[in-house]
């Protein structure tokens, strides 16, 4: 491969990620704000306190500092309780995230929220998890403020994740600065994959099968992983307000994911796990699709039947985990090498998605996985890359030496085989005004036996000059043979054809004068007639003809031997 042009891309690669790092870096570095909107937002997480209703419907309050797990009753509500400032100022909220159907804020009995409660979803229990805006009158400063949440779900506990108070539009920016990361992520694997769409539109004659194919899935590995980083960065709320379609592209997208990247692993060069991989990838597939139909057919929630598919991520990354040990110790595949430095990262990202599943009350699914995810794709669209660099090299060298095969370097025209190539063509598909000409240089055997082969290949360049100067513009001139030279010339023109055979004559009869040997060519032409030729073949016999004719012609009327060549 070219060094330099493998430089060049490794350095442009590692300035993008740098830039993109640093964008990161930006977003999360704390400043004095200096912004356009100079509102702030402030947690509220004090002062909190869960509502729990005895049997005889006596209320008790226990106080809660969240983020907590909070904990379902009976029937499946949650109701806590705050305190409100004694001084509101106007257009204040709170930020909250919510797991469940419902949700209901009162100030001393009165109704200043809702949502959820006359929306059924069509399939499964759950409306998703969701961030929703409570507007906080100005009167009910002072006053208790209670939120009930309620689900349909069988699980008994959900993690309540901190409240935030501020304007609105406060509100919306905090949640894009703690959420920024995921939807960074996700415009840059987007951008990502359609470059990838490029490249499988534009360099598909480059590749072999196996690497077309790879190129493909991992286009659509990458778009898929970008629309999952999007909703799993909750702001989709941003855009659309459907919590419930947020949380059902949600579970689909953790479901699906592995398919695409299974795919993409198996088609790796030279990869001796591939029916093991596209197994797993089948097995995904069918636990997707039975999720879905769980789902809709209303006996479990994703959140619910998602299980399965935890226990086939392990299974995946073990069983990478073993490919790649395989291909690069044992197996010594070297084209393996980017692939399996992604699969390190996946498992170590993995084994931390596990951990946090275990150990962590606030775990949301996906958190620490998306990150080896990330990486994942990363090294395996530079290995493509990689490969795509070599396939143009290798490409440009295959062209360079089929143009060497083309071309006659001596004569500097074009050479036998390219003659070859061009005539079967004109013989299965002859076309009416399709002319040959064939030219023969007399006596070259006498100059290369008297004078020398460099007097020899001196005539065979002037001969090849003068047919080229006349011809080049209308035709192609090929070498085939020590002497011979053909022109093709479509669309001809007889009466043309003949004002440029003699001036042909002349530059061959100027030449003459200056050179130390007897410069003479001889020609013939013959058009294409379906009246007379049944293949294009009968045309070139009849242009040899004419021009054999004309040698002989041209030596007798030199008193010469017609046989000598």
């Amino acid at each position: 491969m070219n060094n330099r042009i493998f430089k060049n891309y490794v350095f442009f690669t590692c300035l993008f990620i740098f830039l993109i790092l640093a964008i990161i870096a930006t977003l999360q570095t704390h400043r004095e704000n200096v912004s356009f909107y100079e509102d702030t937002v402030t947690d509220y997480n004090d002062g909190w306190s869960q509502v729990v209703k005895g049997i005889d419907g006596s209320e008790s309050k226990v106080p809660v500092k969240l983020p907590d797990t909070l904990y379902y009753n009976d029937e499946g509500t949650i109701t806590l309780e705050v305190r409100l400032p004694e001084h509101i100022l106007r257009g204040l909220a709170l930020g909250i995230w919510v797991e469940g159907q419902t949700i209901t804020a009162t100030v001393d009995g009165e109704n200043v929220y809702s949502y959820g409660e006359e929306y059924e979803p069509m399939f499964g229990k759950s409306s998703g998890n969701y961030y929703t805006v409570i507007k906080i009158p100005e009167v009910a400063n002072g006053k208790n403020l209670r939120v009930t949440m309620t689900t349909k779900q069988e699980t008994k506990s959900f993690y309540m994740e901190g409240v935030f108070i501020g304007n609105e539009t406060a509100l919306m920016f905090n949640l894009l600065g703690s959420r920024g990361i995921g939807l960074i992520f996700s415009i840059i694997l987007c951008f990502l994959g359609i470059l990838l769409g490029g490249v499988y539109i534009g360099f598909h004659k480059l590749m072999d099968s196996a690497s077309f194919e790879r190129v493909l899935f991992l286009g659509f590995y990458t778009l898929l992983l970008a629309s999952w980083l999007f909703i799993q960065s909750r702001l989709y709320q941003v855009f659309s307000g459907n919590a419930y379609m947020g949380i059902m592209l949600y579970y689909m997208g953790f479901l699906l994911l592995p398919v695409p990247l299974l795919y993409v692993i198996s088609y790796t060069k030279g990869n001796h796990f591939r029916k093991i991989l596209m197994i797993l990838a089948y097995a995904f597939a069918i636990n997707s699709v039975v999720s879905v139909v769980l789902q809709y057919a209303n006996i479990k929630d994703f959140s619910e039947s998602v299980v399965s598919a935890k226990i086939l991520y392990v299974i995946m990354v073990v069983v990478l985990l073993a490919n790649a040990i395989m291909e690069r110790k044992y197996y010594k595949n070297k084209e393996f090498n980017y692939v399996a430095i992604g699969i390190y990262f996946l498992a170590f990202f993995g084994a931390i998605e596990l951990w946090a599943y275990r150990v962590q009350p606030s775990h949301v699914l996906g958190d620490y996985l998306r990150y080896g995810e990330i990486l994942m794709v990363f090294m395996l669209i530079y290995e493509a890359a990689h490969h795509l660099i070599e396939s143009i090299e290798a490409s440009r060298t295959a062209a360079y030496y089929e143009k060497l095969a083309m071309m006659d370097m001596m004569a500097n025209c074009y050479s036998r085989a390219a003659y070859n190539h061009d005539l079967e063509e004109f013989v299965a598909n002859p076309r009416k005004n399709l002319a040959v000409i064939l030219f023969d240089l007399n006596f070259l055997k006498r100059i290369n036996d008297t004078l020398g082969h460099q007097c020899g290949d001196q005539a065979i360049k002037t001969c090849s000059a003068c047919i080229r100067k006349i011809f080049d513009r209308v035709g192609k001139t090929y070498r085939i043979g020590g002497d011979e030279f053909v022109v093709f010339i479509e669309k001809c023109d007889e009466y043309k054809l003949m004002q440029r055979l003699a001036l042909f004559q002349r530059l061959v009869s100027e030449q003459d004068k200056h050179l130390e040997f007897s410069f003479m060519v001889a020609s013939g032409y013959a058009i294409f007639d379906p009246k007379q030729d049944k293949t294009f073949e009968d045309t070139v016999k009849r242009a040899d003809l004419q021009m054999y004719a004309r040698k002989r012609s041209m030596k007798v009327s030199m008193g010469l031997d017609p046989d000598e060549r």
